[in-house]
């Protein structure tokens, strides 16, 4: 038993002094491998292909896969991202509306100090009767009348037909069983030219003056007076003068609409009157239902009116009939001052609060 366990010692110690070797001479550098380090590289090269080929197609794989569902997660993200960007977009659109929309109803108010506006919003509108009438949210509890005015932040829109405690009927300008009331005697703004009295021709005065002035200039020095006489005679050429112009005011009855071309008719314009394409439209308050000066449109075209004896014009109105959200309610109240006269509530207020200024200064 000793030996064959002394010889499995010498065995061990022999192997150990060989790689001892093996491990000193293959240390150092060398120009060349030896053989047995060649059939070890080589074996080891061919089973690292082996195994490396699928090994890294199966991590391309995973990794692959890894890559689509981050690309998903983002794709998520990025979507989500964008539908609160188009949200936020169209809230801010609707917002930059809305102020505009404010801002347009405050000019009104400012602009039209004779009246007293009562603002109100649309909370109804039936399709089928579109162009006929809208329902306002404001009744006789807001101060609402019969027959008011209903204008917009553009112009005029129709008139109030028939009022509740808390809501009214608006009877459109478009609609088209128009009543007697909702008929709006109205006045078409015209440009009449200035004719110059008789006798006087523009420019004769200048050039008197130029020429006593040439003389005036000739006695005391001949060559300044003959360098004046020239530029006189070179400016003896008549300058046109504008033509003035004034206002005209050709009356006339709203009282229909064309539903085809989307226009306003006004019907019994007098003959005398020469209006044109594009001249504005007002009321003039003549029927006493509808204040005056409420801004209606501008003339779109000219027409013959009845038999050849007046003239019809169809108005584009300023306000936009498919899109009223907001509406002002036009209140003229009048009460007679001391001296006599009839002016609108709201002027009386003013005069008062300028004069009680006026007696603290």
């Amino acid at each position: 038993m000793s030996f064959f366990g002394n010889r499995k010692l010498i065995i061990v110690l022999i192997g150990l002094v060989l790689l001892l070797v093996v491990m000193g001479s293959t240390a150092r550098d060398r120009l060349n491998l030896t053989w047995p380090e060649k059939f070890l590289k080589d074996t080891a090269s061919v089973v690292q292909e082996i195994f490396y080929r699928p090994a890294q197609a199966v991590s391309t794989f995973f990794h692959e896969v890894q890559d689509v569902f981050n690309a998903y997660e983002e794709n998520r993200v990025l979507k989500s991202s964008l539908d609160q960007y188009t949200q936020m977009a169209a809230e801010l659109k609707a917002v930059k509306a809305e102020n505009k929309k404010l801002l347009e109803n405050l000019q009104v108010k400012q602009d039209m100090n004779d009246y007293n506006l009562i603002y109100s919003q649309v909370v109804a509108r039936n399709t089928s009767q579109w162009n006929d009438v809208l329902v306002i949210g404001n009744g006789s509890k807001n101060g609402v009348k019969k027959d008011m005015a209903v204008i917009t932040s553009q112009g005029l829109v129709g008139r109030v037909e028939s009022v509740s405690n808390f809501s009214s009927t608006v009877e459109l300008l478009t609609s088209l069983e128009t009543s007697a009331k909702n008929r709006v005697s109205s006045y078409i703004i015209t440009t009449v030219p200035v004719q110059p009295p008789a006798g006087t021709q523009p420019g004769n005065t200048q050039q008197g003056a130029g020429n006593q002035n040439t003389a005036n200039q000739g006695t005391t020095n001949q060559n300044v007076g003959n360098q004046d006489q020239q530029a006189v005679g070179q400016n003896n050429t008549t300058v046109p003068t504008p033509v003035k112009t004034e206002n005209g005011w050709a009356p006339g009855i709203l009282e229909g609409y064309d539903s085809t071309a989307k226009l306003l008719i006004m019907r019994k314009i007098p003959l005398e009157h020469k209006i044109k394409v594009g001249d504005p439209v007002i009321t003039s308050g003549l029927g006493g239902t509808i204040p005056s000066k409420l801004p209606v449109g501008i003339v779109e075209r000219i027409e013959p009116g009845d038999y050849g004896l007046t003239q019809t014009a169809y108005i584009k109105p300023y306000a936009d009939f498919s899109l009223i959200n907001d509406v002002f309610i036009v209140n003229r109240d009048f009460i007679t001052t001391p001296s006599g006269e009839v002016i609108p509530s709201n002027a009386a207020e003013q005069q008062t609060k300028s004069a009680d200024k006026g007696g603290d200064k």
